[in-house]
Parts: C-alpha cells; structure tokens; sequence
C-alpha cells in the first residue's frame, strides 16, 4: 500500500487553488458588466477578486511544477482568506443584526472559510516533519 507523500498534499491542494482561481477569474467579465450594479464597492471587488484569482491560479501552477517558494506563499494566502473571510462573516452577521436585514453571503463565506481551513491545514500538513523524507543515510560498512 502507497503512502501519501507531502508531494501528493501539495498537487491536490495545487489542484484546488488552480480550480478556485480560475473560477474566480472567469466571473470577473460579468462583474465588469454589471459593477455599477454592485454600489460603490462593485469596482474594489472585482479588483479583489482578479488579484486573488490570479494568484491563486499561479500559485496552483507553480506548486504543480514543484516550486517550494510558492508553499509558503500559499500559505500566506490561504491565511489572509481565512482573516479576511471570517472578518466579512463577522460584518455581515452584525449587518443583519443592526439593520434586520436578510442575511446575505453568509453560506457563501461559510463555505469559503471551511474551504481555506481545509487547504490551508493539508499545506500545512506537507510541511510537518511527518511528511519530511529523509535522506538516506550512506552506510560506510557497506561501501568497503
């Protein structure tokens, strides 16, 4: 039976961030369309959501082909959602709570801040000890 290897966390997670990258890039021309639509904070978030789809989606590409520096950029990322999201739950329940008004996002946050956890602990995962190969160690008794 194979082992899950760090390698094999961190394609999978690549996998997602490419997923959620390009799903977020691909809304962005219908955002465009319809950003006045949106109020005054239409144009912040369609720059949001391109910046963060973007590199999500690099990041995704540079994990895939190995790059270890994007981990901890990965890292970093899934960090700032995880902030950001809760922040903007925290909003929005006190939105509701203040104006009655219908509670908007809330699901959507949810799901994202459940979605970042989750990666953001498998990337962490493959950089515990754990998942750390050793080199193997040259036995000079053999070698004589």
């Amino acid at each position: 039976m194979n082992k899950i290897t760090a390698r094999d966390i961190q394609v999978f997670v690549a996998g997602a961030l490419g997923m959620w990258g390009f799903g977020l890039l691909s809304v962005i021309p219908s955002m465009i369309a319809n950003i006045w639509d949106m109020g005054s904070i239409g144009p912040a978030v369609c720059v949001v959501r391109a910046l963060v789809g973007g590199l999500a989606l690099w990041l995704g590409g540079t994990i895939f082909f190995g790059r270890m520096q994007a981990v901890r950029l990965t890292q970093n990322l899934l960090r700032l959602c995880l902030i950001l999201n809760c922040c903007g739950l925290v909003f929005t329940l006190v939105r509701v709570y203040l104006a009655s008004k219908k509670p908007e996002f809330v699901g959507i946050l949810i799901a994202n801040i459940i979605g970042s956890a989750a990666l953001f602990w498998l990337i962490s995962l493959s950089r515990s000890p754990r998942f750390q190969v050793m080199p193997a160690s040259t036995d000079k008794s053999t070698s004589q």
